[in-house]
């Protein structure tokens, strides 16, 4: 899917745009396609560690934060190995 419809550039910048307008559970699915798909690609993770601190960063729900916290280091730790 990512492939057919522009790479995970065009992923990254559309989930930019919605990250901007604090679309984030969106912003967040279309990430999570790019990282499936591209699972190594810099630019998808650090997107994907913004939108997942800015979730973070509005979730009043305890577990919910720590879901979040916990996938936002697991990409920030992939960054660092890359």
């Amino acid at each position: 899917m990512v492939a057919l419809t522009g790479g995970p550039t065009a992923f990254v910048a559309r989930a930019k745009n919605l990250l901007a307008e604090g679309r984030f559970d969106l912003a967040l699915s279309l990430i999570e396609v790019a990282a499936n798909a591209e699972p190594n690609n810099r630019a998808v993770h650090l997107l994907r560690a913004q939108i997942l601190q800015a979730k973070e960063g509005q979730e009043p729900s305890l577990m919910a934060k720590s879901i979040y916290r916990a996938a936002r280091i697991d990409s920030q730790e992939l960054l660092n190995r890359l």
